[in-house]
């Protein structure tokens, strides 16, 4: 629990850390690695699947192809507008509700953690589908259909449920003195929770809404019945390819959704970092 007097420590494993690590490599190896190589080498294969044929296996012509394809920046932006906002809009979203859930008193908070389970339990295309109706069927949202306003929303929904909980077990792991010792200083509750509790929790906030921009940048089924022609996501053009036939084309267009979300993973950390740094030499 954090509280006035945490104080981080190291737990040793003494020789089991040998085999923690070898362990742990090797899950990473599997579930990581191996599925990243075997991605990027589909992109290089005439025909996906067979490493060996009498002409070559591999070529270039699948980037060449796959990168001349005029819909691909269009669908390149449209991914980064949806991903973008939905990761802000989870971000803020995901927060308030955590927060009400753990450090409210009412019965209101139990009813709102409840809602927040049944994105979970509903298929994607299931909700696809009720946001389509709704969008079409009701005329004060009508306007809004077609644009990247529902996919983000679409996205926000769907991992709601994982969003919450990992900011809501963070915020139950702080004590309440701080924000007790803010709100005795004269902190309303905006403040308390702005300058006190945000700051500690905006690492875990972060890694949240970074999920929600890897979810929306590969989502399918959320975002198939929601997508049009003025709107299509790497991940619609991907299930296009699919459609067709163009396994390579696709295997070219995960591997840019894939270098897109691990590089925005990167820059992600790299600023963290850059923050933590600036935090540490002003204190």
């Amino acid at each position: 629990v954090i509280g006035g007097k945490f104080a981080p420590r190291i737990h040793r494993l003494g020789a089991w850390r040998w085999i923690a690590f070898a362990a742990i490599a090797v899950l990473l190896v599997f579930i990581a690695v191996v599925p990243v190589v075997l991605i990027v080498l589909g992109t290089f294969m005439k025909i996906f699947g067979y490493f060996t044929l009498p002409s070559g296996a591999f070529t270039l012509a699948n980037w060449d192809k796959a990168l001349h394809n005029p819909n691909l920046f269009s669908a390149l932006i449209d991914t980064l507008a949806v991903a973008s906002g939905a990761a802000l809009l989870a971000m803020v979203l995901f927060s308030a509700i955590a927060y009400l859930s753990v450090r409210s008193q009412v019965a209101f908070p139990a009813l709102l953690d409840f809602l927040t389970w049944l994105p979970s339990t509903v298929p994607g295309i299931v909700i696809g589908l009720g946001f389509l109706w709704l969008f079409l069927g009701t005329p004060v949202f009508r306007p809004i259909y077609g644009t990247p306003w529902v996919l983000m929303i679409a996205v926000v929904l769907g991992g709601m449920t994982t969003g919450v909980q990992i900011i809501k077990s963070n915020i139950a792991q702080i004590s309440r003195e701080l924000e007790e010792a803010a709100a005795v200083s004269g902190g309303s509750s905006l403040y308390v929770f702005r300058r006190v509790l945000l700051p500690l929790i905006a690492p875990v906030v972060l890694v949240v809404g970074l999920l929600i921009f890897a979810s929306a940048a590969r989502a399918t089924s959320l975002v198939a019945l929601l997508s049009t022609g003025a709107v299509k996501p790497l991940s619609m053009l991907q299930l296009n390819y699919m459609a067709d036939g163009s396994y390579e084309l696709a295997t070219v267009v995960g591997v840019i959704i894939l270098a897109l979300t691990v590089g925005v993973a990167l820059i992600a950390r790299l600023v963290s970092l850059r923050l933590g740094a600036t935090g540490t030499v002003a204190g």
